[in-house]
Protein backbone atom coordinates (compact mmCIF):
# COMPACT_ATOMS: atom_id res chain seq x y z
CA UNK A 1 0.00 0.00 0.00
CA UNK A 2 2.70 2.39 1.15
CA UNK A 3 3.99 2.15 -2.82
CA UNK A 4 1.27 3.30 -4.49
CA UNK A 5 1.20 7.38 -4.51
CA UNK A 6 -2.41 7.49 -4.37
CA UNK A 7 -3.36 4.56 -1.45
CA UNK A 8 -6.96 5.75 -1.35
CA UNK A 9 -6.99 4.50 -4.88
CA UNK A 10 -6.63 1.06 -3.16
CA UNK A 11 -9.95 1.12 -1.18
CA UNK A 12 -12.17 0.07 -3.41
CA UNK A 13 -10.12 -3.07 -4.04
CA UNK A 14 -9.54 -4.36 -0.45
CA UNK A 15 -12.81 -3.61 -0.54
CA UNK A 16 -13.94 -6.22 -3.02
CA UNK A 17 -11.32 -8.20 -1.64
CA UNK A 18 -13.27 -8.10 2.15
CA UNK A 19 -16.26 -9.06 0.11
CA UNK A 20 -15.03 -12.46 -1.02
CA UNK A 21 -13.64 -13.10 2.14
CA UNK A 22 -14.11 -10.94 5.45
CA UNK A 23 -11.48 -12.03 7.23
CA UNK A 24 -8.54 -11.86 4.80
CA UNK A 25 -5.62 -10.55 6.97
CA UNK A 26 -3.78 -8.70 4.94
CA UNK A 27 -6.48 -6.62 3.32
CA UNK A 28 -7.97 -5.70 6.71
CA UNK A 29 -4.34 -4.86 7.86
CA UNK A 30 -3.65 -2.96 4.38
CA UNK A 31 -6.89 -0.71 5.00
CA UNK A 32 -6.46 -0.59 8.50
CA UNK A 33 -2.79 0.96 7.80
CA UNK A 34 -4.65 3.27 5.23
CA UNK A 35 -7.22 4.95 7.29
CA UNK A 36 -4.62 5.98 9.90
CA UNK A 37 -2.06 7.26 7.69
CA UNK A 38 -5.18 9.78 6.43
CA UNK A 39 -6.13 9.97 9.99
CA UNK A 40 -9.51 8.51 9.10
CA UNK A 41 -10.15 7.70 12.82
CA UNK A 42 -14.04 6.93 12.82
CA UNK A 43 -12.84 4.19 9.66
CA UNK A 44 -9.85 2.99 11.88
CA UNK A 45 -12.08 2.44 14.47
CA UNK A 46 -15.19 0.53 12.80
CA UNK A 47 -12.18 -1.47 10.47
CA UNK A 48 -10.52 -2.24 14.20
CA UNK A 49 -13.79 -3.17 15.45
CA UNK A 50 -13.93 -5.62 12.57
CA UNK A 51 -10.92 -6.98 12.42
CA UNK A 52 -11.49 -7.56 16.67
CA UNK A 53 -14.93 -9.71 15.54
CA UNK A 54 -12.66 -11.57 12.48
CA UNK A 55 -9.93 -12.66 15.06
CA UNK A 56 -9.02 -16.49 15.46
CA UNK A 57 -8.21 -15.74 19.39
CA UNK A 58 -9.89 -14.08 21.91
CA UNK A 59 -6.41 -12.16 23.26
CA UNK A 60 -6.11 -10.81 19.10
CA UNK A 61 -9.68 -9.50 19.51
CA UNK A 62 -9.29 -7.57 22.87
CA UNK A 63 -5.82 -5.95 20.95
CA UNK A 64 -7.48 -4.72 18.67
CA UNK A 65 -10.90 -3.64 20.84
CA UNK A 66 -8.08 -1.81 22.84
CA UNK A 67 -6.44 -0.33 19.96
CA UNK A 68 -9.62 0.83 18.93
CA UNK A 69 -10.87 2.19 22.36
CA UNK A 70 -7.47 3.99 22.45
CA UNK A 71 -8.41 5.43 18.80
CA UNK A 72 -12.16 6.29 20.00
CA UNK A 73 -10.56 8.15 23.30
CA UNK A 74 -7.37 9.90 21.92
CA UNK A 75 -8.52 10.65 18.41
CA UNK A 76 -12.44 11.02 18.65
CA UNK A 77 -12.42 12.35 22.52
CA UNK A 78 -15.33 10.19 23.17
CA UNK A 79 -14.09 9.28 26.60
CA UNK A 80 -17.69 7.68 27.66
CA UNK A 81 -17.61 5.29 24.62
CA UNK A 82 -13.99 4.65 25.39
CA UNK A 83 -14.72 3.97 29.14
CA UNK A 84 -17.55 1.53 27.90
CA UNK A 85 -15.13 -0.19 25.48
CA UNK A 86 -12.50 0.08 27.82
CA UNK A 87 -14.48 -1.80 30.39
CA UNK A 88 -16.02 -4.71 28.36
CA UNK A 89 -12.45 -5.57 27.74
CA UNK A 90 -11.52 -5.52 31.37
CA UNK A 91 -14.34 -7.68 32.27
CA UNK A 92 -12.98 -9.65 29.43
CA UNK A 93 -9.61 -9.62 31.03
CA UNK A 94 -9.34 -8.30 34.28
CA UNK A 95 -5.42 -8.37 34.05
CA UNK A 96 -5.24 -6.62 30.21
CA UNK A 97 -2.71 -3.84 30.70
CA UNK A 98 -4.04 -1.66 28.27
CA UNK A 99 -7.74 -1.42 29.63
CA UNK A 100 -6.56 -1.39 33.23
CA UNK A 101 -4.12 1.64 32.29
CA UNK A 102 -6.65 3.79 30.50
CA UNK A 103 -9.65 3.07 32.47
CA UNK A 104 -7.59 4.76 35.79
CA UNK A 105 -6.81 7.45 33.39
CA UNK A 106 -10.07 8.20 33.04
CA UNK A 107 -11.50 7.45 36.81
CA UNK A 108 -8.97 9.82 37.67
CA UNK A 109 -9.41 12.07 35.15
CA UNK A 110 -13.35 12.32 36.35
CA UNK A 111 -12.24 12.29 39.77
CA UNK A 112 -14.70 8.53 40.27
CA UNK A 113 -12.87 7.24 43.29
CA UNK A 114 -15.19 4.85 43.87
CA UNK A 115 -15.10 3.43 40.08
CA UNK A 116 -11.03 3.87 40.50
CA UNK A 117 -11.74 2.01 43.68
CA UNK A 118 -13.13 -1.14 42.39
CA UNK A 119 -10.83 -1.22 39.51
CA UNK A 120 -7.23 -1.27 41.86
CA UNK A 121 -9.09 -3.93 44.04
CA UNK A 122 -9.97 -6.10 40.74
CA UNK A 123 -6.88 -5.52 39.73
CA UNK A 124 -4.96 -6.50 42.75
CA UNK A 125 -7.16 -10.24 42.63
CA UNK A 126 -5.22 -10.60 39.55
CA UNK A 127 -1.79 -9.47 40.54
CA UNK A 128 0.90 -11.61 42.99
CA UNK A 129 3.92 -10.36 45.39
CA UNK A 130 5.40 -6.46 44.71
CA UNK A 131 2.88 -5.32 42.47
CA UNK A 132 0.20 -6.23 44.22
CA UNK A 133 1.67 -4.67 47.26
CA UNK A 134 2.05 -1.89 45.72
CA UNK A 135 -0.85 -1.31 43.83
CA UNK A 136 -3.17 -2.54 47.65
CA UNK A 137 -1.05 0.82 48.52
CA UNK A 138 -2.31 3.26 45.93
CA UNK A 139 -5.91 1.47 46.91
CA UNK A 140 -5.47 2.09 50.65
CA UNK A 141 -4.56 5.92 49.81
CA UNK A 142 -7.15 6.18 47.64
CA UNK A 143 -9.50 5.20 50.01
CA UNK A 144 -8.16 7.71 52.74
CA UNK A 145 -6.84 10.42 50.47
CA UNK A 146 -10.90 10.70 48.14
CA UNK A 147 -12.60 8.47 49.74
CA UNK A 148 -12.32 9.07 53.54
CA UNK A 149 -12.97 5.39 53.68
CA UNK A 150 -10.60 5.38 56.75
CA UNK A 151 -11.89 1.51 57.26
CA UNK A 152 -12.04 0.09 53.52
CA UNK A 153 -8.05 2.02 53.52
CA UNK A 154 -7.46 -0.26 56.81
CA UNK A 155 -8.12 -3.59 54.92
Amino acid sequence: VKRVSRPDYALPYFNRALQIDPAHEPALEAMTSLYRDAQSWQELVQMLLHRADAASSPNRARELRAEAASVVHGKLGDVATAQQMFAQIFQDDPAHPAAIKALENIYTHEQNWSALAELLENKAKEQRGRARVETLCELGELCEDRLTDLRRAAE
